[in-house]
This record gives C-alpha cells, sequence and structure tokens, in this order.
C-alpha cells in the first residue's frame, strides 16, 4: 500500500555534504536499480510466507505485515478525516 505523496519527503543524493555517506548511497541505489526483480520477488516470498503463518527461523525477524496493513488503513482514514 503506498505513502501517500504528502508524506514523503526527497532526498537529492546530488546535494549530500558528507562524500562518504554519499558515495554509500548512491552504491546503494546502484545495487537495488541492479537487483530490483529479484529484490521484490524474494521481498513478495516473505511476505505470503509471514501472512500464510510460516514458521521458518527468519520469520522471527519478519514484521506482522498483517498489521503494518491495518495500522495504515488506519491513519489513511484518520488523515482524511483530519481533512474534512
Amino acid at each position: 500500500m503506498p505513502v501517500p505523496d504528502s508524506e514523503l519527503l526527497l532526498y537529492d543524493v546530488d546535494h549530500e555534504i558528507d562524500r562518504k555517506y554519499k558515495d554509500l548511497v548512491q552504491e546503494e541505489l546502484e545495487y537495488i536499480r541492479k537487483n530490483k526483480d529479484k529484490i521484490q520477488k524474494r521481498a513478495k516470498t516473505i511476505y505470503n510466507k509471514k501472512k500464510c503463518g510460516n514458521t521458518e527461523k527468519i520469520m522471527q525477524f519478519c514484521l506482522d505485515y498483517q498489521d503494518l496493513e491495518r495500522m495504515h488503513d488506519e491513519w489513511i482514514s484518520f488523515m482524511s478525516k483530519q481533512g474534512e
């Protein structure tokens, strides 16, 4: 579920003062762009396993996506009522 554009802050890596941090962020972006499909496939697999109650050890370290989705929906509902 997407976050509303109004809640996003743009980070412009080109204006980063710390050279080491800028290099790190650029390397991370490059990796993510190269591996986008693989990352999305793995994320979907973990999401589905967690949602189905999979008990693999790694699942202990994953967030409860259904709870996060519920909180997201509540927040969106709350924010829309604030704008009325």
